[in-house]
């Protein structure tokens, strides 16, 4: 049984799920000293050189001092927190505190995610791990200079980056991907899908289907039966028999089988061979300036897309090894840890014969856990030797396509037929032969053009025929006559006694 990868990002893919926000919202604080504005802190340059045209600034003598960033779409998961505070002024955010909240209410009301601790003073640059879901982001000082005294707590950022974690990931550093079933966001520190599941799955991560059931102390799935090869043997018996299927048992269970009520001895479960093959982006910064990005494993290298991205493809699973593996990613010299869990491979039926096609319709292609660990875009029907089924919808159990209406190139004999196959990952599967129905209309026309083609033929062979014989015949008579003529010649020429020469 073959089984495709779901990508579960780890260190390094925290680069590869998170992104900058602060480009995608705006920013307001207490108070504005000349021109340093609230903005300042969301545009570049990353740095703590300080300007009033590149760093906040709020008023001094003020008994708190703040600054706020709102998102533009509405709720974040919010993984880190990276400021840059002015240079050589440490001593103006010394107590300062970083809150992610629901509300912009001053004093923030949300969630503490970092308070400097005394003694000593912060560092001006520094990156605040937060993971929490909130509207705002505020940056708060009630204590501020703590070195002269007289100015109170002021604001002077100078460049703020707040990363996100998108709503299907979870973990300490955003690196799990929530369960493929869940109905919406997943619990941000365990991965529980909190908002129910799709499917109709069920359990705290669904992973168990309407086939399974739960008592107080275990889990109890009915098994699926997908396949048994061979289907015919000896009547003595001591066929080797392979099912293959869901929910029918691991290594470590006691399992029986009957079979027309004869019990089947020595029974074994082997464990899945996955195939590996999904693809998964890892998104950063200088991606240009790596002379070959590669996986342990997989001998095609990462597609650098732009400077900012690469797709990179999983390896296969190893054998007799648990799902969760770890595979690496090398970029160079450097090689970075990737938390990959393997799941059950889609599976998909044949068609039962030769598929009629009219040129219009769509075809259906039915399956199992087809988007078990991969998306639309991971799929591509071909048709033919040279065409492309075009994919409109797409579930766990049905894929609906439109081919191409003209019949593409085939290596079969008849030149109306194509194979159809699947490919996902490093899975090709052969579907069947898809047959294109010849058009009534246009065959009408065919042969009614090849029947006037042959009537002309026949009618033109026998016009040439008539002409050549009259030819000929006319030739004939002109030869006898001119031989009469001659005849007569030399016979009037005899009875004068003279001399004729032919």
């Amino acid at each position: 049984m073959l089984a495709v990868l779901l990508i579960y990002t780890t260190a390094v893919l925290t680069v590869a799920a998170q992104m900058n926000l602060t480009p995608l919202g705006n920013a307001t604080q207490s108070s504005l000293h000349y021109s340093g504005k609230p903005q300042n802190a969301i545009e570049p340059p990353d740095s703590n050189k300080w300007s009033f045209d590149k760093c906040t600034h709020t008023s001094y003598g003020r008994t708190k001092a703040w600054w706020m960033f709102t998102f533009s779409f509405g709720y974040a998961y919010i993984t880190d927190i990276k400021i840059y505070y002015r240079e050589h002024f440490a001593y103006r955010m010394d107590g300062f505190k970083i809150y992610v909240t629901n509300t912009s209410t001053i004093p923030p009301d949300g969630y503490l995610c970092y308070e400097d601790p005394d003694p000593g003073l912060p560092n001006i640059t520094q990156t605040i791990p937060c993971f929490q879901l909130g509207k705002y982001v505020i940056y708060y000082d009630t204590k501020g200079d703590g070195t002269y005294g007289t100015w109170g707590p002021t604001v002077e950022l100078c460049y703020v980056v707040i990363k996100e974690c998108p709503p299907s990931y979870y973990g300490n550093l955003c690196q799990s991907r929530c369960p493929v079933n869940c109905s919406g966001p997943c619990d941000l520190e365990t991965g529980q899908c909190t908002d129910g599941c799709i499917n109709g799955r069920f359990g705290e991560t669904c992973e168990l289907d309407a086939q399974c059931f739960t008592d107080s102390k275990m889990t109890n799935c009915t098994p699926e039966i997908y396949q048994l090869n061979p289907l015919s043997g000896p009547r003595g018996g001591g066929t080797i028999l392979t099912i293959s299927g869901k929910y029918i048992g691991s290594v470590n269970d006691s399992i029986s089988i009957d079979i027309s009520g004869v019990r089947c001895h020595n029974v074994t479960v082997g464990k899945p061979h996955f195939n590996g093959g999904a693809t998964f982006t890892i998104r950063g910064e200088g991606f240009y300036n790596v002379e070959k990005i590669t996986v342990e494993r997989v001998d095609k290298h990462c597609d650098v897309l732009e400077d900012t991205s690469v797709v990179c493809k999983t390896p296969q699973n190893r054998r007799n090894q648990p799902n969760n593996q770890t595979v690496h990613v090398h970029f160079d010299d450097l090689t970075l840890p990737v938390n990959v869990e393997y799941v059950e491979d889609p599976t998909f039926e044949k068609f039962p014969v030769v598929y009629e096609y009219d040129k219009e319709s769509s075809i259906q292609i039915k399956g199992r856990n087809i988007l078990s660990g991969a998306r639309l875009e991971d799929y591509r029907i071909h048709v033919g030797l040279d065409g492309s089924c075009l994919l409109t919808d797409i579930d766990m159990q049905l894929i609906t396509c439109f081919p191409p209406k003209s019949v593409p190139r085939t290596n079969k004999t008849d030149l109306n037929t194509v194979h159809v196959i699947v490919d996902v990952g490093n899975i090709k599967a052969y579907i069947g032969d898809l047959h294109y129905k010849v058009d009534i209309n246009t065959l009408a026309i065919t042969v009614g053009i090849m029947t006037a083609a042959l009537i002309t033929a026949v009618v033109i062979s026998v016009f040439a025929v008539i002409i050549i014989r009259k030819k000929k015949k006319r030739t004939i008579q002109e030869f006898e006559i001119e031989l009469m003529t001659r005849e007569e010649m030399i016979r009037e020429a005899s009875r004068k006694g003279d001399y004729f020469f032919l």
